[in-house]
């Protein structure tokens, strides 16, 4: 079987123990010699003939041209797949057959209409000898620390009280091969885990590949689907985890049996021979068909993806327009109908709205405006799109820095729209809002504020796995208004809304961030001092957050019932009840 692999290299050795020919190209390489980075030019330039496309997904990288109207079958693998979920969803819809890292993103992608597989990680064994030679430190850890404040706090924690190595990182200079990687953990007597997302990670297969008992965090992100705790490793939470090391550093010898049964485990089952395995076997029955596609459907897609994508990487975003451009035009001359299932383009507000951002880069801003309202006027009580147009023409008379009285009135009026077609949200946040664009004006903080809770409001709170440190230039949610109204002045109350958003979603890193510049602004009520010492112990700040959970209770003793619901040890439960 001919197999074209592009944008990355992982499973190439995999199908060609299987017996495959392998064909793979990345950006770079292309570039190298001189052809584009699609389909059709890499084909052209080769003469290869491939029975399935596969792409690998992960980060920023580059997107191949040529995927709307491949005729092979294609299939992608993605990695951090939680994390990218508000891209994948819609790049996803252009392949055949798919692949994702991270268990819960099979529901939430079956929601989109995407059958996707699970495909955990996988190691090469190669890379991981029979481990030898002395133990050298008490715990190892490799991976990127820097700017993830969650993991600073727990390597620090365990630097206090054990001897810990800490490698690797994201430059060249630091990071290390997987070899370089496998030698540190088989030095160590630990390997402590901590999960950047909420999924099986890669460093859950290459520490118990070393031979080295893995302590990892509890999560019911499928670990038990592929390993037993208690006997291929274990399991800690921040209460538990200090008390474990201690006792496993103990009893070196149930720590290597552990260590011994989980190396072997993860030779037998999760290579990445056995990942091309599980991939062709899924692909089987497209495998050498040719296909015609509905590209007018897959364009849409393919645009509303690289929206998404290049909000997270604004880099990226400038390259992207181009194509982004190429599909309005292809869209709006006649390729709609394209396929077997027309696309009624005016029904799409994610469509119209993703080329929103896209045009301020543009010299078609005038353009897209005229066509913008068209949109708009054709469909009354779109209330998500009559505001993002609003956004979009302040956004336009920032860049012109040209006021004028019929502009600004234009805003007002196409917010106003918005709010008063907004039937999802409570009515009194409509009036909330309503009231902060008459008093304080369409470019205030006190205005985005209500935004953001006229959205909480309708259900628009939280893009799940979604966080960027800066506004976007459209907010989707209430959690991108509040950082708008967050940057424009109302630094105190948006960064409440923040920590409150945050929390209710599991976001406990970017929760304390927030939940602390609130209380670094003045004061707040005891009942959010609480919360922010129990984010802080789900972040491993433990000092701080006990010491801000017994502060709130001090200042209303009411709280101590809520000690119950903290996950604490019973010696920490027992002293913040008698607090005074």
């Amino acid at each position: 079987m001919n197999i074209l692999l592009l944008n990355g290299t992982l499973y190439r050795k995999g199908f060609e123990q299987l017996g495959h020919k392998v064909l793979a190209y990345t950006a770079q390489q292309t570039a190298a010699e001189h052809i584009g980075f699609s389909i059709p030019a890499i084909l052209s330039h080769t003469g290869f003939e491939p029975d399935l496309v596969v792409l690998e997904l992960f980060g920023c990288r580059p997107f191949p041209g040529g995927v709307t109207n491949c005729p092979y079958p294609l299939a992608a693998y993605t990695f951090d797949s939680s994390f990218n979920h508000f891209w994948l969803r819609h790049y996803l819809k252009l392949m055949d057959r798919v692949f994702v890292d991270f268990k819960d993103s099979l529901p939430r992608l079956a929601e989109e209409g995407i059958d996707a597989h699970w495909l955990p990680y996988a190691i090469d064994p190669q890379d991981y000898p029979l481990p030898s030679g002395e133990k050298e430190y008490d715990i190892g850890f490799v991976g990127v620390v820097e700017g993830r404040p969650r993991r600073e706090a727990l390597l620090r924690t365990l630097q206090e009280h054990f001897t810990v190595k800490v490698a690797g990182g994201t430059d060249k200079a630091t990071r290390l091969t997987h070899r370089q990687a496998a030698d540190i953990y088989a030095r160590s007597r630990l390997v402590v885990n901590e999960y950047l997302f909420t999924g099986v990670n890669f460093r859950v297969f290459e520490a118990m590949a070393a031979g080295t008992l893995l302590l990892t965090e509890v999560t019911d992100n499928g670990l038990t689907d592929l390993f037993k705790p208690g006997v291929h490793l274990d399991t800690y939470t921040h209460p538990t985890l200090l008390a474990k090391i201690r006792y496993y550093l103990q009893q070196p010898e149930l720590a290597g049996l552990f260590a011994e049964r989980g190396r072997r485990e993860v030779l037998a089952k999760h290579t990445h021979k056995h990942r091309a395995e599980e991939i062709l076997d899924k692909c089987a029955d497209s495998i050498g068909n040719r296909l015609k596609r509905d590209v007018g459907k897959r364009r849409r897609f393919e645009s509303q993806a690289y929206f998404y994508f290049s909000q997270r990487w604004p880099d990226s975003a400038r390259n992207l327009s181009d194509r982004i451009f190429k599909n309005i035009d292809f869209l709006t001359n006649g390729g709609a109908a394209s396929g077997s299932e027309e696309v009624d383009l005016k029904q799409d507000e994610y469509y119209w709205i993703s080329t929103l951002s896209q045009a301020l880069w543009s010299d078609r801003a005038t353009e897209l405006e005229s066509t913008f309202q068209t949109i708009l006027d054709q469909n009354p009580g779109n209330w998500r799109f009559a505001i993002h147009f609003a956004r979009y023409l302040q956004l336009v008379v920032k860049q012109k820095e040209e006021v004028s009285d019929s502009v600004v009135k234009r805003v007002r009026d196409l917010y106003q729209a918005g709010i008063d077609w907004c039937e999802e949200a409570a009515p009194e946040y409509r009036e909330r809002c309503l009231a902060a664009l008459k008093h304080f004006g369409p470019d205030s903080a006190h205005f985005f504020l209500e935004l953001g809770r006229l959205y909480r409001s309708a259900g628009h709170d939280y893009e799940p796995n979604y966080h960027t440190s800066k506004p976007r230039s459209f907010p989707f949610t209430a959690v991108e208004w509040f950082q708008v109204a967050y940057a424009a002045g109302a630094e105190q109350d948006a960064a409440i809304e923040l920590g409150l958003s945050n929390t209710a979603h599991g976001n406990a890193v970017h929760a304390i961030e927030a939940l602390l510049v609130a209380i670094e602004k003045g004061p707040i009520a005891p009942e959010l001092v609480f919360l922010a010492g129990e984010q802080s112990l789900m972040v491993f700040r433990r000092a701080e957050g006990l010491a801000m959970i017994e502060k709130a209770i001090q200042a209303k003793p009411d709280l101590k019932s809520w000690v119950d619901k903290v996950d604490l040890a019973p010696e920490e439960k027992s002293r913040l009840k008698r607090c005074e």
